[in-house]
C-alpha cells in the first residue's frame, strides 16, 4: 500500500497497490506512478476469511467482510446465476455493498479518481457514479498492466 499524500504539498495524489507478487510492477517501473512518489503502511491486518477479494475490499472499505457483503472470491448465488460467479470475472455491482475510499475521496473534495486491477475498481457501490472503464490495447508496445497504470495515473 502506498501513500503519497504530503502535508506540504498543495494537489495531493494516493496510490494504493498490492504488490506482494514479483510480477507486480513497483513504482519505479511504471513512468506514471513513478511521478507521483512512493511510502507505504507500516502493517495492514487480515479480515476473516483469509482470501484475496474480502481482504482487499476490507481494505478499502473500512469494513470487515461481514459488513461489506464480499465473504468469499466466488458468489454462490442462484438467483443471480444458475453457476458460481468468479468476482474477478464479472461486473455485477450489487455485492458491493460498502464505499471505498476511492469514491468517499470523490464526493469529498469534488475531484478525480482512479483505480484499476482492484477489486470493486470497477463496481458503483454508491449508484451514483459513472464508470470510466478503459480498454487496454494489446498492441501497443507497454503492458497492459503499465498501460492501465499511466492510465490510472493520469486521471
Amino acid at each position: 500500500i502506498m501513500s503519497t499524500a504530503k502535508p506540504s504539498t498543495p494537489n495531493p495524489q494516493s496510490v494504493i497497490m498490492s504488490t506482494a507478487k514479483p510480477s507486480t510492477p513497483n513504482p519505479q517501473s511504471v513512468v506514471g506512478i513513478a511521478k507521483v512518489g512512493s511510502g507505504s503502511a507500516t502493517r495492514v491486518f487480515s479480515s476473516f476469511p483469509t482470501v484475496t477479494f474480502p481482504n482487499h475490499y476490507t481494505m478499502v472499505t473500512g469494513e470487515h467482510p461481514g459488513h461489506h457483503g464480499l465473504v468469499s472470491n466466488t458468489i454462490y448465488d442462484t438467483e443471480v446465476a444458475e453457476k458460481p460467479l468468479y468476482l474477478g470475472k464479472n461486473l455485477l455491482d450489487g455485492f458491493y455493498l460498502k464505499e471505498p475510499i476511492w469514491s468517499v475521496y470523490k464526493k469529498a473534495t469534488k475531484r478525480k479518481a482512479a483505480t484499476f486491477s482492484w477489486i470493486g475498481s470497477y463496481h458503483d457501490s454508491t449508484r451514483q457514479s459513472k464508470r470510466n472503464i478503459r480498454q487496454c490495447d494489446k498492441k501497443n508496445s507497454i503492458s497492459p498492466t503499465e498501460l492501465r497504470m499511466n492510465g490510472a495515473a493520469a486521471e
